[in-house]
């Protein structure tokens, strides 16, 4: 039961993740050149001149789905405690 209150609860956050997304990001463009630095070797970036690029991106990815995740945990957490 746990698991699937978590996947009802990701699938129901999706317009939620999607606007924290616009406000972080700016723009479609903007997250998707965070997610191509963060899947680019950081050699590559050092010898392309991108590699304080690389780690801003990588970072701010990161603490964006760090805080998507624990939006997801608050909301579990809540409704354990108050719906059982």
């Amino acid at each position: 039961m746990n698991e699937r209150r978590i996947i009802i609860l990701a699938v129901a956050n999706i317009p939620v993740f999607l606007i924290v997304g616009k406000i972080y990001f700016g723009s479609l463009a903007r997250f998707l050149d965070c997610l191509r630095y963060w899947h680019t070797p950081d050699i590559v970036s050092r010898m392309e001149g991108e590699y304080w690029d690389d780690v801003r991106s990588s970072w701010g990815l990161f603490f964006f789905i760090g805080g998507c995740a624990a939006l997801l945990a608050g909301e579990y957490y809540l409704i354990g405690k108050f719906f059982g």
